[in-house]
């Protein structure tokens, strides 16, 4: 079966979602037949690399200069987790800031990496942002999605948006940024689009695009709650509950900690939010090579959280009962919706399924990378329009 051309140039293409949030980063990609996604958490240090972790042992860290947009300043910074010196997403514009290019074209060069990518060949990135910022009242924000946009092209920064100290992962790739999504809308079309890796063309679900679903997306400092019926976000009544996101539940993890764990682990006060986070995964917190059993804490602070925040959302859901179903997405959704006798949702409303290879973190991306496709596709089909004109 003969392939047509935009096909063609669509799989040799590398397409990416990139979902950089205020907690982590998640990135969905298809390139050559093949699909990969990954997460990274929202964290850098100034300066360049220590290679040294907290213990004085080596780590796999990665530098990067980058021009600060505003002020022209170059500015370097270290990716990875095991270091001091960390900076979080909560400061000012960080979202268009140099450190969050750093971060963003880090996760594409690690999601090129693992699927092996030609470094002749073209990268599409469709990326997002929350809802709140996206929007103002029921019109695209347009100002800071082309501030947004601007900050990540190459042609803003003589085509070196990021330059990278080594090349431990492979050549910086220069994407074209072909759009900005809003993120809980994304995953509505993460949910309504199924993705044909041997045509590379998004098909409609015709029953999931049919539902009349309530978007609620778990970030790292806020929920989002957005109602979506055939593509179309319901601005009259969508909500969000500000500051009480994944980050809040880490901070509870982490009270639980203290208060039960304090006599065991040595060196607590070296912890950080990064390991309560990563013990909301893992149930363990690692630190000087110790590590320790959290899993009862977890327990407790996922049960105190889901029973503080679920009536607060079941009231607003509760006046979006023209919806049908819910899609839940995002990091801890799993671990709250296990809560037995925690009601999340009314009854007149049933739950959307994920599917199992994507996964309820990643359906932001999922959605961003299944536009990012239609976006290459439309760019492909002007190119060959003017060459046959």
């Amino acid at each position: 079966m003969s392939i047509d051309p935009i096909s063609q140039q669509l799989h040799n293409s590398l397409i990416i979602g990139g979902d950089d949030g205020y907690d982590s980063l998640k990135f969905r990609a298809y390139y050559k037949g093949r699909t990969a996604q990954l997460r990274l958490p929202s964290l850098l240090a100034p300066g360049a690399p220590s290679r040294l972790d907290l213990d004085g042992s080596e780590t796999d860290l990665f530098g990067y200069d980058a021009i600060d947009a505003d002020t022209g300043e170059q500015k370097t910074f270290s990716v990875g987790v095991d270091q001091r010196g960390l900076i979080r997403t909560d400061q000012q514009d960080f979202m268009i800031s140099a450190g969050a290019r750093v971060l963003l074209y880090h996760g594409i060069r690690c999601i090129a990496k693992e699927l092996d990518y030609n470094e002749s060949d073209p990268v599409f990135v469709m990326t997002g942002l929350p809802v709140e910022t996206f929007y103002i009242g029921n019109k695209r924000n347009v100002q800071v999605i082309e501030r947004k946009l601007s900050n990540l092209r190459p042609d803003g920064f003589a085509g070196k948006p990021v330059v990278a100290h080594g090349k431990g992962l492979c050549e910086t790739p220069t994407p074209t940024f072909i759009g900005c999504g809003a993120e809980a809308v994304a995953a509505w079309y993460g949910l309504s689009l199924d993705v044909n890796l041997n045509t590379m063309k998004p098909e409609v679900n015709a029953i999931n695009a049919s539902l009349k679903v309530v978007v609620i997306d778990w970030g790292g400092r806020t929920i989002d709650i957005i109602p979506m019926h055939q593509g179309a976000p319901d601005f009259t009544v969508k909500r969000s509950i500000h500051d009480k996101g994944g980050m809040y539940l880490a901070r509870k993890l982490e009270q639980f900690v203290k208060l039960e764990k304090s006599a065991e682990i040595k060196y607590l006060d070296r912890l950080e939010y990064r390991h309560y986070r990563q013990a909301l995964i893992s149930g363990t917190l690692t630190i000087f090579g110790a590590t320790y059993d959290v899993t009862a804490q977890r327990t407790s602070a996922i049960k105190e959280y889901a029973l503080e925040i679920a009536p607060e959302l079941f009231a607003i859901l509760e006046g979006m009962t023209d919806y049908t179903h819910c899609l839940f997405v995002g990091g801890p959704v799993e671990l709250l919706l296990e809560q037995k006798g925690v009601d999340w949702f009314p009854p007149v409303m049933e739950r959307c399924k994920v599917p199992e290879d994507i996964g309820t973190p990643y359906m932001n991306a999922y959605g961003l990378c299944a536009q990012a496709l239609q976006a290459a596709t439309l760019h492909y089909k002007s190119l060959l329009q003017k060459e046959s004109a």
